[in-house]
C-alpha cells in the first residue's frame, strides 16, 4: 500500500512539475482514458476489499479496457458518430456503481 500511494504521489509531482499541454483534438481521448483508469483502479480497489484481487487480472483489465475504449473514440471520430458517448456512459455507470460498493462494505 505504502508502494503505490508513493507511485501516485510520484505521479501527480510529475504531472505539476512537468505539465505537457494538449490540444482540444485530444480533449475526449484524455477524459475517457482519465475515466477509464478511475473504473478499473476502483474495480480493483473493491477487489481487494473482497480478497479477491490478482495482479495479472488487474492489468490485463486495465490495459484492455484503455485500448477498447480508446479505439471507440478513434473510429467514432473517423466515422463522425459518436459512438463513445456508450463507453463513457458504461464507465460512468459502472465507476459509480463501483463507489457504492465500496463505501456500502464499510457500513456492513
Amino acid at each position: 500500500m505504502i508502494l503505490a500511494l508513493f507511485g501516485i504521489l510520484t505521479g501527480v509531482a510529475f504531472g505539476f512539475l512537468l505539465p505537457m499541454p494538449l490540444g482540444a483534438n485530444y480533449a475526449i481521448y484524455t477524459s475517457l482514458a482519465l475515466l477509464t483508469a478511475s473504473y478499473v483502479i476502483v474495480e480493483g480497489i473493491l477487489q481487494n476489499l473482497k480478497g479477491k484481487f490478482s495482479n495479472v487480472e488487474f492489468v490485463i483489465k486495465f490495459t484492455t479496457f484503455t485500448i477498447l475504449s480508446l479505439t471507440m473514440v478513434f473510429i467514432s471520430n473517423k466515422l463522425g458518430v459518436p459512438l463513445y458517448y456508450g463507453a463513457l456512459f458504461y464507465l460512468g455507470t459502472g465507476f459509480f456503481d463501483k463507489i457504492s460498493r465500496i463505501i456500502s462494505h464499510y457500513f456492513e
